[in-house]
């Protein structure tokens, strides 16, 4: 048996308020101002004063019909006390929305009302608030001290902003990365010279992904820059705990990669002598290791026989080991250039035979 049902958004049907709200709810990710009620301190006089306009509560449309000050709260003690300005919407009242100063005490009933309503706010009668900014109330002269806007009370400006940074848009000129808020959520790119910042390494452009949630403690951001080429690959990471930004870290893979070595025929040993020889990168390392074997008698003071090139091989310096024979006291220097080239060189008694060695070095920036 089919459900009762009936349709609202047709010809002679009403739709509802509780309706409207609930699709505007479903549709509208962000609660703030979206039009108008500009707020204004004044540290001489100690009032906050909120011009009119229109602000958007869990679907909820409250309008703030005329321009005034705000009363600040009675508080007491000796020290001056944090308060909240807030818009609140309570659907069990006759004139349900408001904004006004509230107390500490205040605060904290309002957050448990707007916890019992969960998202039952608009069908059940329920209660709902948003924090526009702290003030800060002198209980002695009963005037406000300090007044901190909340980061991304404009709704309507927020939404646009976040529906054009998921399309890449450029970072203004002057912009610090280390203080983008959730309004700047999405992918950016950036010219270097035109921003500020906590950035890991120099560079002249590229492109960040920030992404942050409800208050300005917690974020991550994504940086790969494009501005010189051994940097071009990288990605760089951080995240933000309790409002600190942590170091730039750099992507490193944790697989395996082996890298092919082109082997060198020379007067000492052939291609075929380096086939033990192999080489990989894995964690940000680069790893070469193997038995060489010199097939033909090396000289003393022989220097750099070029006898293999590894492709994918970067790191920050050129690396030697001397590496001793398998069965004698001779030893031969096996060298690797900081773009992968190996070289044999020969300090000691004339040799030859097998050599067997392992040399683990860094990888440079931007090659993992």
């Amino acid at each position: 048996m089919a459900l009762t049902t009936d349709i609202r958004i047709f010809p002679q049907k009403e739709m509802f308020a509780v309706d409207m709200a609930e699709i505007l709810d479903a549709t509208i990710p962000r609660d703030g101002i979206i039009q108008g009620c500009e707020i204004t301190f004044n540290s001489t006089a100690g009032t906050l004063s909120v011009e009119s306009g229109r602000i958007m509560l869990h679907g909820r449309l409250g309008v703030v019909t005329e321009s005034g000050e705000l009363a600040a709260p009675v508080v007491t003690g000796s020290a001056d006390v944090t308060c909240y300005l807030v818009a609140a919407c309570n659907l069990s009242t006759l004139n349900p929305f408001s904004v006004e100063i509230i107390t500490p005490a205040t605060y904290e009933e309002y957050q448990q009302l707007k916890s019992a309503s969960g998202d039952d706010f608009n069908t059940h009668d329920g209660f709902d608030f948003f924090v526009l900014g702290t003030v800060v109330v002198n209980p002695t002269s009963g005037k406000i001290t300090t007044w901190t806007p909340s980061a991304d009370i404009n709704a309507k400006k927020a939404m646009k902003a976040a529906g054009t940074n998921s399309g890449g848009t450029k970072l203004s000129s002057g912009t610090n990365i280390d203080n983008l808020t959730k309004v700047d959520s999405g992918w950016w790119v950036y010219t270097r010279s035109e921003v500020s910042g906590t950035f890991p390494l120099s560079d002249t452009y590229g492109t960040i992904g920030h992404v942050q949630g409800i208050d300005s403690n917690s974020a991550m951001q994504f940086l790969r820059s494009g501005g010189q080429s051994y940097a071009s690959s990288v990605l760089w990471a951080r995240f933000k705990n309790g409002g600190t930004w942590s170091q730039w870290l750099r992507y490193i893979s944790p697989v395996n990669v082996n890298l092919a070595i082109t082997r060198v025929n020379n007067p000492y040993c052939t291609a075929i002598d380096l086939n033990e020889v192999a080489a990989s990168k894995k964690n940000g390392w680069l790893h070469l290791r193997g038995n060489l074997r010199i097939s033909s008698t090396i000289p003393t003071q022989t220097m750099n026989v070029h006898v293999a090139t590894i492709s994918g091989w970067t790191t920050p310096r050129s690396e030697y080991l001397n590496v001793p024979h398998r069965y004698g006291e001779e030893a031969i220097r096996v060298t690797v250039s900081s773009d992968g080239k190996i070289y044999i060189s020969n300090y000691g008694a004339s040799t030859y035979g097998e050599f067997f060695f392992s040399l683990t070095v860094p990888t440079s920036d931007g090659y993992e």
